[in-house]
Formats: C-alpha cells, sequence, structure tokens
C-alpha cells in the first residue's frame, strides 16, 4: 500500500526552490515465518510549505505497523547536483504508533530542484528497503534588502537625512547609530511601516543606518543591510562685530570669525538690500542697524548670529552770534543754537583769544577781547561735534582821546568842537 502526499505549490514574486520530497509511504518487511506492513499515519513540514531557504526544515511523521514486530530505520537524503545531506533514523516496531523525524539545518539558496528521499529498512540477514511516496516543497530565496536612497558622504550636525529602503514589504526594522535623544533624533518614519525615515544627527563621526524587513513571501535577509557611511560634521560656529559706534557719515567695519578650518564662506545681511560675503566689509557711510553672519565649513552652514551697528547723530549748529560791536572795556555776550537728533544733552565748550574758554551755551565776555571765539558742541557719551559753521568773531572798538594845545588865560572860556 502506498500513500502519496502533494502540497500545492504557491506562487511568489522571488526565485523559488522547489523540493521533491520522496518519503516512504507503506513497505513491507519480509522476514522468515511473515509478512510485516508499515504504513506512514501522517508527515509534517516544520515550518510549513512554502518555505525560506537558510532556515531548519523538519520533516517529521508517524507511522503504524498492522501487524506484529520488526525492526528497522529510515534515511533522509536530501540532494541536489553536488549537495548533499543525510540523516539516519533507528526505529522499534513494536505494533503501536511510532514517530519519525529528520532535521536539515540551513537549506542552501538559489534555483534548484531538490530531492528528499525517505528509505526504509528491515533488519535481517541482508536489510531489505521498501516503498516511496511523493511530496512538493516550495523554497523560496531571501529577500536582497537594499537602500534606494541615503544620504552622501558627508552631512552636518542638526540637519536632515533621509534613508529609504524597498517599498511594499513589512515588518520594516530600522537600526539607527548610539542613543536616541543624544546621539540622534527622529524627525519622521523609523517604525516598522516606515520606508523612509528623516533623522538629525547630533553627534560627529562616521554613521551608518541599517534597515531589514519581510517580503511577500514572508521571507526576512539572515541580516540587516547596512548603508553607506556618512561622515557627520559640526556645526562651525560664527562670530559678529564691528567697529561701531561710529558718527554719521563715518565709515564702520565688520568683522567676521568662525570655528573650524579654511576656507571659510561668510554671508552678511543687512539693512535694506545690504549683503556681503568678504570676512571684513567696510560700509560707507556707515548705516546703523543689524547686520546677520553665517559661516559656512565643509558644506556645513552655521546657525545665523548678528551685530548691531550704532550710528550716532551729529547736532547741528543753526546759528552763532555775539552782541558786539562794543567798546574797548565793554562787555560782549556770546550766543548759540543747535539742534540734535539723538538722545541726550549737548554739551558746550567755547574758546577764544588767549585762554579764554567757557562751557556755557551764551556766555558773557568780560571787557571783551577782539577775536574768533569758536565753538564746539558735543552730545554726553560720545564724540560726534557738529560739522557746521561754529565761530563768531568779536569787534572790539578803541575809545578816542582828546588833546588840547595852546595858552589860556584865566577866566577865558575854552570851547571844543
Amino acid at each position: 500500500m502506498k500513500a502519496i502526499y502533494d502540497f500545492q505549490k504557491i506562487g511568489f514574486k522571488v526565485k523559488a526552490l522547489f523540493f521533491v520530497v520522496i518519503l516512504l509511504a507503506s513497505f513491507n518487511l519480509v522476514r522468515a515465518g511473515g509478512t510485516n506492513t508499515l504504513t506512514v499515519v501522517s508527515v509534517t513540514l516544520t515550518p510549513p510549505s512554502p518555505i525560506c531557504s537558510n532556515v531548519a526544515l523538519t520533516i517529521s511523521g508517524t507511522a503504524s505497523p498492522t501487524t506484529s514486530t520488526n525492526n528497522g530505520g529510515y534515511w533522509l537524503l536530501l540532494e541536489s547536483g553536488t549537495y548533499s545531506a543525510t540523516s539516519w533514523h533507528s526505529m522499534d516496531i513494536t505494533g503501536a504508533v511510532f514517530p519519525f523525524s529528520g532535521i536539515f539545518n540551513g537549506l542552501p539558496a538559489g534555483s534548484g530542484t531538490y530531492t528528499l528521499t525517505v528509505t526504509t529498512y528491515a533488519y535481517g540477514p541482508v536489510d531489505i528497503e521498501y516503498g516511496t511516496a511523493t511530496m512538493t516543497i516550495t523554497v523560496n530565496d531571501l529577500p536582497t534588502v537594499t537602500f534606494t536612497a541615503q544620504p552622501g558622504a558627508s552631512a552636518c550636525v542638526g540637519v536632515d537625512v533621509t534613508y529609504t529602503t524597498q517599498a511594499s514589504m513589512t515588518n520594516y526594522v530600522w537600526g539607527f547609530p548610539g542613543t536616541v535623544g543624544v546621539d540622534y533624533t527622529i524627525t519622521s518614519g523609523g517604525t516598522s511601516t516606515s520606508t523612509t525615515t528623516v533623522l538629525k544627527y547630533l553627534t560627529t563621526g562616521s554613521k551608518t543606518v541599517t534597515i531589514n524587513y519581510t517580503d511577500g513571501n514572508g521571507c526576512t535577509a539572515a541580516s540587516a543591510t547596512s548603508s553607506t557611511p556618512t561622515t557627520v560634521n559640526p556645526l562651525p560656529v560664527a562670530t559678529a562685530t564691528n567697529t561701531g559706534p561710529v558718527c554719521e557719515g563715518s565709515s564702520v567695519t565688520l568683522n567676521a570669525t568662525s570655528t573650524g578650518s579654511s576656507p571659510f564662506i561668510f554671508d552678511w545681511t543687512g539693512p535694506g538690500t545690504y549683503t556681503s560675503t568678504e570676512q571684513t566689509p567696510i560700509i560707507a557711510p556707515a548705516v546703523g542697524g543689524t547686520y546677520t553672519l553665517t559661516s559656512t565649513v565643509n558644506g556645513c552652514t552655521s546657525l545665523p548670529t548678528s551685530t548691531t551697528v550704532v550710528v550716532n547723530a551729529k547736532p547741528v549748529v543753526t546759528a552763532i552770534s555775539n552782541t558786539g560791536p562794543v567798546c574797548e572795556g565793554a562787555d560782549v555776550n556770546l550766543t548759540s543754537t543747535a539742534t540734535y537728533s539723538g538722545t541726550g544733552t549737548l554739551n558746550y565748550s567755547w574758546i577764544g583769544p588767549g585762554t579764554y574758554s567757557s562751557t556755557t551755551q551764551n556766555p558773557t565776555v568780560t571787557s571783551a577781547v577782539g577775536g574768533t571765539y569758536t565753538l564746539t558742541v558735543t552730545p554726553t557719551g560720545t564724540s560726534c561735534t557738529a560739522s557746521t559753521a561754529t565761530s563768531t568773531t568779536v569787534v572790539v572798538n578803541t575809545v578816542p582821546v582828546a588833546t588840547i594845545s595852546g595858552t589860556l588865560c584865566t577866566g577865558s572860556t575854552l570851547t571844543a568842537g
């Protein structure tokens, strides 16, 4: 009696291996004194067909004799081309149902037809071989896991990088270098259903990401695939300064420095449409406001930093004069008016002929001395003096002296005229 077990081939998108398993379904033990019949009751594959290559395949089952005992055993033989693997098992046929099994570890990958033969023997003066049965097993190749997109050779700390693998798979297993929150943060993805992961590296160095998944045949690669190493560079730190405060109408110089190694790329932006790529640009005349700087080193751009240029206004002297001309010995008043668009008070400083000086806005010069009196007007806290006309000339006229000559008699009258 022969029992034949046929399992339907299941179609898959990847190339498959086919095992033809020839199992003993029944055999007769021919011995002096009678014939015994052994019938296979069940056969089980673990895992069941279809299976994935490079997994352990267990063939197990039970058989039952119909009459009295004879001991024996069986061979499991798996072969294809030059590949061959065997397993020998003894069994005691005692009239009861007995189990049989065999394990094949690491089925070879690749296309081909494999035949598994179970040969049963009866012990005796001559071992006798009996019976066959057939079974078809589908074995699928393991998937080839790849990245379809990944960063280049270098990246920057704190900047998003993207990794993408094949779509339409299941059970994605992502592996990232280091500790989340310390060495990296995940912007999006990174789950068992994600085909794309976007992350930021928080530390420098060589970084690789791994990926594995289960394909449509239920097979998972024996090991995860690693991305091409990416060197993560630090972000440079830029510093911006300027030579201000300056007075209106003057020039100001911006100064840029950066961590890292040259070459540096500097980018300035400022009030209006101001831009510059110089390290120390000069702005003439200076325009007050905020100037923002970034530096780029090894393709990594710093966080923006800024410096504020302060341009102080100059006061404007709108009028300066004096109360002269005056006569010799008389006093004269110096007068001035000035406007200022800035904050703070104005300081006045007069100097004149000889050692004359005053810090009063409108001083009085006692016993005036003729000449030029110069005024300097400076706001408190700056050195921005007025650039308009700041001097006045005092005219002092000499008092005339009368002279009388001749003889005058007592009692005479002198008339000047």
